[in-house]
């Protein structure tokens, strides 16, 4: 398996949200700050915190989850210039926002086909005054 290196840019206080669960290597993970949204859920299918759990036989890298910093039981960064990495396995980010992309261009065309028809109805009531 091919790990992509983090790209964290060298800047310090650099966050990563991570869609592919299986691209960061598990020793990457073990230096990082790790949040995500399911600790059982992400630990699993051999995803990269999964990897990393397995060569260190526990879950102490991962910090919290995203429940406990919205509910502030957890701070959002454990240090200012760390890097921190968001692995979403049961949260479905993907699908809320792939279901937010669809809705706004159904929502788009929505209002391009009310625009053409009131045109459509302007013309005509526009056609039927001139004659």
């Amino acid at each position: 398996m091919a790990f992509e290196p983090l790209q964290a840019g060298g800047r310090s206080g650099a966050s990563q949200a991570r869609a592919a669960l299986r691209d960061i290597a598990p020793a990457d993970v073990l230096e990082c700050d790790n949040v995500t949204d399911d600790v059982d859920h992400v630990c699993r299918a051999a995803t990269s915190l999964h990897l990393a759990e397995q060569l260190v036989g526990h879950r102490d890298f991962i910090r919290c989850t995203l429940g406990e910093i919205l509910t502030g039981t957890a701070p959002a960064r454990r240090d200012p210039d760390g890097v921190v990495v968001f692995s979403p396995f049961g949260l479905g980010i993907l699908d809320i926002s792939v279901a937010t992309m669809v809705s706004e261009a159904a929502r788009a065309c929505a209002y391009a086909a009310a625009r053409v028809a009131a045109s459509s109805a302007l013309a005509s009531w526009l056609t039927q005054i001139d004659s």
